[in-house]
């Protein structure tokens, strides 16, 4: 899609204004793929899940985060794959949401169909939360 605005602005610009063009076409490159590069700079490189706990691990930063310290699982879309949103009760190294995109920890599902990495730490999260309440 880009590929072919390119060519198109660049064919369609006079020949005096053909190297302009190509440098504006540049910024807008670059300009683009840092916007769209942006949203993984704040990612986690690694998670590591435990069954009761959660490693994350950012750069050399590395947080052990208790499911009971869970607030709250939610997926939001994108273009072509999803993020999860993990909100904490208490703020980590991180703060207080971790959002990262599920890689090889899913496991292929129909389109539409939930996926299970999802699901299950969001049930695992309201089991400790059940948990939690009805201690005190």
């Amino acid at each position: 899609m880009w590929e072919g605005f390119f060519v198109f602005v660049f064919l369609t610009t006079p020949a005096e204004q053909k190297d302009a063009a190509f440098i504006l076409m540049l910024i807008v490159f670059m300009a683009f793929g840092l916007f769209a590069w942006g949203g993984f700079l704040g990612m986690p490189d690694r998670i590591e899940d435990h069954g009761g706990y959660l490693v994350v691990q950012r750069y050399r930063t590395r947080e052990t985060i208790p499911i009971a310290n869970i607030k709250g699982v939610t997926k939001s879309y994108g273009a072509r794959s999803y993020n999860v949103l993990i909100e904490l009760g208490k703020p980590c190294a991180f703060g207080k949401e971790i959002e990262f995109k599920p890689q090889r920890w899913r496991r292929f599902t129909s389109f539409g169909g939930e996926d299970d990495i999802v699901e299950q730490l969001a049930d695992r999260v309201q089991r400790a939360q059940r948990l939690a309440r009805s201690r005190v």
